[in-house]
């Protein structure tokens, strides 16, 4: 069975479950006041004979009350008989010789004989429906008679029975309106989530530019959102994808080249020099070099990328790592004659600086902080490396490592796409130094592993200060 049609049938059992009880109430409510206000009509005039026989019963002939039945019975609408203590017939408005001295032992009869006026409903295969009221005539708290009252109230019941059908007529046309409007709301209803569907199943084939149109704020105007969300973040995702499928292309042809030409370039000139033989070997070593290092960030961008089942977090001492990454860069500062230092005076040296985080990883993204400084320092400079404890991030305390330089600098155009794969500064000094453009964007995959940061503040000319914040416990 489809959502319409589910939908559907429920809307309509509902509206029909409402329109049958709003039937029996109906009735039921109408009947009820009616009927009341017959009991209170046919009591009220039972009172009024109960005080005229009042003075007759007990002393004055049967003639008297005879005149009282048969007079008023027809003035009042309703037949009157008048009995005595014992229920015995005294008077009657048809005067049937049947019931001239007959003993009445109905229950309203037996309640009128306790002093209590009460009235019944019930129906004669010959007369219909008629109500009963009995009245107690009273007389210093004693029973002296009893006032008998018989009413028709089939044109009473009738009035009900009419209105119950006029009811049922309504009902039936509103539910009929209401089954159409019910098939419309199913339709409203169903509509939009089939058109998701069927935009999932374009996605499904490709087309990831589909977006559903959203109106309203309901529940699926908010799926839609959603979808349209995801669409637009998987259309992102592939996008940079096929860029970085494309840039990694063009990264690893390059060097794969300039190879082959030196190859084939030491492969036609057979009485080459030794010099420029030794010149292009060199070439082909240092492409080679630097294709194993794109390989080897490929590889660490990918581990970064499948980080959830990599990454080992642990309890680390940030200015310990520091200072062992600060040692094993010296020899290649001191080749570039540039000052690595881990700043004496930073917070967290002695006591330490608690992080949370995989060591791993940290020392890969720190080691590519120190790296790209290197690399963009000019000889006879300082990179300098700062250790804070007193962090916060995220409202939850943290330590960070800033790596200072004081290299050429960025420009402020240039800072929103640092972290962006294969993006590099200065194109020429980078390949000349083996850079592949994804140091930064490994070192930006490893702070968002960690609920980390990466942040930069850059001087053209004065230099340029990276830092990496981790929090300082595990994340609740």
């Amino acid at each position: 069975m489809t959502l319409r049609r589910k939908l559907f049938l429920t809307i309509a059992l509902i509206i029909l479950g409402l329109m049958a009880a709003t039937y029996w109430l109906g009735g039921q409510a109408l009947q009820s006041r009616l009927l009341k206000e017959a009991e209170i009509g046919l009591l009220s005039r039972g009172s009024i004979i109960a005080n005229m026989a009042r003075p007759f019963l007990g002393t004055a002939p049967a003639s008297e009350l005879d005149r009282i039945a048969q007079n008023h019975g027809p003035q009042i609408g309703a037949r009157i008989l008048i009995l005595d203590p014992q229920g015995r017939v005294l008077a009657d408005t048809f005067a049937e010789p049947e019931l001239e001295g007959a003993t009445l032992e109905h229950r309203e009869v037996q309640v009128a004989q306790t002093g209590t006026a009460t009235t019944g409903v019930r129906f004669l295969p010959d007369d219909g429906w008629v109500m009963y009221a009995t009245v107690p005539v009273l007389s210093q708290k004693q029973v002296k008679g009893i006032v008998f009252l018989s009413e028709d109230i089939n044109d009473t019941l009738g009035a009900v029975s009419a209105f119950r059908r006029q009811l049922l007529g309504i009902a039936a046309l509103a539910g009929l309106i209401a089954a159409v409007l019910s098939l419309f709301m199913a339709q409203g209803i169903v509509r939009p989530l089939q058109l998701l569907t069927a935009k999932i199943n374009d996605l499904k084939q490709g087309l990831l530019d589909e977006r559903v149109p959203v109106r309203g704020n309901d529940e699926v105007a908010q799926l839609g959102r959603a979808f349209n969300d995801m669409s637009a973040e998987i259309q992102r995702q592939d996008q940079s994808r096929r860029q970085f499928i494309a840039d990694a292309s063009h990264e690893i042809r390059t060097p794969l080249a300039t190879i082959q030409v030196l190859a084939e370039a030491l492969e036609a000139d057979e009485e080459m020099p030794r010099s420029k033989q030794s010149q292009f070997l060199q070439g082909i070593v240092s492409e080679t070099d630097r294709l194993g290092h794109l390989v080897a960030d490929l590889m660490a961008l990918a581990e970064a990328d499948d980080a959830a089942l990599m990454a080992a977090p642990e309890n680390l001492d940030l200015a310990a790592l520091a200072h062992e990454e600060v040692e094993r860069f010296q020899p290649l500062a001191a080749n570039l004659e540039i000052e690595l230092t881990l700043d004496p005076s930073n917070q967290g040296q002695g006591q330490g600086a608690p992080a949370y985080a995989d060591p791993v990883l940290i020392r890969r993204a720190l080691g590519n902080l120190i790296q790209n400084a290197l690399t963009y320092t000019e000889r006879g400079g300082k990179v300098v490396v700062l250790i804070r404890e007193d962090e916060e991030l995220d409202q939850r305390p943290a330590a960070s490592v800033s790596v200072i330089d004081t290299g050429i600098g960025i420009l402020e155009k240039d800072i929103p796409h640092l972290f962006e794969r294969f993006f590099r500064i200065d194109k020429s000094r980078s390949r000349a130094s083996g850079g592949t453009g994804l140091g930064l964007a490994i070192v930006k995959e490893i702070a968002d592993l960690h609920h980390g940061k990466v942040t930069v503040a850059s001087e053209p000319g004065k230099g340029t200060t990276f830092t990496l914040t981790l929090p300082s416990s595990p994340q609740v």
